[in-house]
């Protein structure tokens, strides 16, 4: 297997949150010793540690093998004698997967946390290499490589080899069951998620995404809900954040996990602000009314249309909602000049997405409650300005201003993120608007570059997306749609944008999703007519990877689930 030259010097370990939160209060820089300060040791302070395990001590602690913690080493020293391509994949994991993994706005979890505790904890050690092999891959084959083969090969090898021992090592930790134990397993398993999506197998990665969500459950000590505003180690806030996260991205798909051991995010639970201080405090404010919007469509799913009551109560949170939005985007473009001020184009980036997550969620809490597709409509100006802030995005991400940034799109990084971009709004645009070349332009899009976030491909989403769009609009007569040639760059106008609809009784009103668990495994999607609305009258399709083809899928087919 091929290897990433690695310098024969000393690096220097992570640094710390934590360190940064309790030297500032003694004014006095850390020197990062391993596992206490020194200069806490040689004073007789209490070193307060680094957050994850539970707090420091000014006397050296051991790991739960007997070994002495570690101090700031290259290469972790409890594995023994580690090999080339042990080192090789934890450089790169170090250098280049912790750095692109996490997107632009918060690498706290990834570089401090992770990294933090894979010099700590064997467990995490081995899902850190597999996933810093699974990265490289990627980087270097992409979507060339070949995992259907039933003899892996020997990087595949490697992977599942201590992909396999992260699990074992973890075995303790179940046992254990103390906050630390379940600190350690909820890292590994961020780190197996981010794993399984690299290689394409997204519904094992849903799995333990869910799996994870009920982890944090017992981490919170409560069995429903998790409350952000009790107190709380900063590990298990990182935590906290990291996987809520990523599972709303996933909700955005029909994925992760909705009803059980969620955040509690009701909008009384911080007041908005004058002014943001930083793009993560927009970022969080607009996750939580995204998650309550994604609550209450929930619940109009489920209620019944003899229940007036709910429904008079649904609108009154819908208000609430949109109301809240329009707020939350005049503190943000009131912010918007404090908050580029000092961020260079990685700040407007950020502040671009927060633009597309804005507009999706405005048309989202708008339509939750009707029970028409044809209420998309009134939205099209929304969806216009979705592809524009896309396009914007698109050549900034496409051009050389983020110079040697990882979040430049370079052929030797592989495009994964965990965290949110631009896909979810333009699938969602792809599947809800119904103006053909609106739709159209968020498709193409899709496929201007190889883009991964989190549980969503950009290639896959193009293609439900498309599909979709055949299915509405295979009885439009194809005169109407005379100006399908454009270039990505190209913004549609007004009068184009408003040129040719779906038939409204061709409209679909649910696509659920079966993402592919393997690089060759099918896709299938499941649609209601908007016109009807029971599973019998549902369309599956399912979509074949290597013949590149959608077709029928029979009533009696065993589809798989999620």
């Amino acid at each position: 297997m091929s290897h990433v030259q690695v310098s024969p010097r000393q690096r220097k370990g992570p640094q710390t949150a934590s360190t940064d939160q309790y030297d500032r209060i003694r004014r006095v820089k850390c020197d990062e010793g391993r596992p206490a300060c020194h200069k806490c040791v040689s004073t007789g302070r209490k070193c307060d540690g680094y957050g994850i395990w539970g707090g420091g001590s000014n006397t050296p602690t051991h790991l739960t093998d007997g070994r002495l913690a570690l101090k700031r080493n290259p290469f972790p020293l409890f594995v023994d004698a580690p090999g080339e391509d042990e080192h090789c994949c934890f450089e790169w994991f170090r250098s280049r997967t912790a750095k692109k993994i996490p997107g632009p706005f918060e690498p706290v979890f990834w570089e401090t946390v992770v990294l933090g505790a894979s010099f700590e904890e064997p467990a995490v050690l081995h899902a850190v290499l597999a996933l810093g092999l699974a990265h490289k891959k990627e980087s270097l084959e992409g979507d060339s490589q070949d995992v259907a083969t039933d003899s892996p090969d020997e990087e595949e090898q490697f992977i599942l080899r201590h992909y396999s021992e992260s699990i074992r090592q973890l075995a303790p930790h179940f046992v254990n069951q103390s906050r630390s134990s379940i600190r350690v397993a909820l890292i590994a398993c961020m780190v197996f998620v981010c794993l399984e999506f690299i290689r394409g197998r997204y519904r094992t990665g849903n799995e333990h995404l869910k799996n994870g969500m009920k982890l944090l459950g017992q981490l919170a000590g409560q069995s429903v809900a998790i409350d952000l505003k009790a107190p709380r180690d900063p590990a298990d806030t990182w935590l906290l954040e990291t996987f809520a996260k990523l599972n709303l991205q996933s909700n955005l798909l029909g994925q992760g996990t909705r009803f059980l051991h969620q955040v509690q995010q009701g909008l009384d639970m911080y007041p908005l602000p004058v002014l943001f201080k930083t793009m993560g405090d927009a970022r969080k404010r607009l996750d939580w009314l995204q998650h309550e919007i994604g609550q209450l469509a929930g619940e109009r799913e489920h209620c019944s249309e003899a229940s007036p009551q709910p429904l008079q109560v649904m609108a009154c949170r819908q208000q609430l909602l949109l109301t809240q939005l329009i707020a939350w985007k005049h503190v943000c473009d009131v912010s918007r000049s404090s908050l580029l001020a000092s961020m260079g184009p990685i700040g407007r980036i950020m502040y671009t997405i927060l633009q597309l997550y804005y507009h999706m969620a405005f048309i989202m809490a708008s339509t939750c409650l009707a029970d028409t597709e044809n209420v998309f409509d009134q939205h099209t100006n929304d969806f216009l300005e979705i592809v524009d802030q896309a396009i914007a995005l698109h050549q900034c991400i496409a051009s050389d201003c983020l110079g040697d940034s990882p979040f430049a799109h370079r052929p030797d990084v592989a495009p994964f993120t965990s965290d949110k971009g631009w896909i979810p709004p333009l699938y969602f645009t792809a599947i809800k608007c119904r103006a053909h070349r609106i739709r159209l332009h968020a498709v193409r899009l899709l496929s201007t570059i190889p883009s991964k976030e989190g549980i969503w491909d950009a290639q896959l989403a193009a293609t439900i997306g498309a599909e979709v769009m055949r299915l509405e609009e295979q009885v439009l007569d194809p005169t109407l749609k005379n100006k399908d040639n454009f270039a990505p760059h190209s913004a549609p106008s007004a009068d184009e944008a408003r040129s040719c609809f779906a038939p409204c009784e061709s409209r679909l009103r649910h696509v659920q999703v079966t993402l592919p668990n393997g690089r060759h495994d099918k896709t299938f999607i499941r649609c209601i007519p908007g016109t009807r609305y029971t599973a019998n009258d549902a369309i599956l399709r399912e979509y074949n990877p290597i013949q590149k083809a959608w077709q029928d899928v029979p009533g009696s087919a065993n589809v798989p689930i999620g």
